[in-house]
């Protein structure tokens, strides 16, 4: 199955949208604040089972298809929120 870890760095005008999508669809998501070029962002931590990711990407896309986001491998993770699979 797998991990992988999702970063996303979104117009500060649509951090919120995301957010609050994203965990209706059951994603978990952590906020950070940062510092970019421009001034202040909000920065969205997402940890997904990989086959989950394509899910994810797609809503990302709905909402803003220009979205900053970065996919890395997660070798090792414990506890977090996933979406349940519906029917199981």
């Amino acid at each position: 199955m797998g991990y992988v870890s999702v970063q996303v760095f979104p117009p500060p005008q649509l951090s919120q949208r995301f957010v609050t999508v994203l965990r209706q669809e059951g994603f978990g998501v952590t906020t950070v604040t940062g510092m970019g070029r421009d001034g202040e962002r909000i920065i969205l931590f997402l940890m997904l089972k990989r086959k989950d990711a394509k899910k994810a990407l797609n809503i990302l896309d709905e909402i803003y298809p220009n979205v900053f986001y970065n996919i890395s491998d997660a070798t090792r993770i414990r506890g977090g929120v996933f979406p349940s699979r519906k029917g199981k």
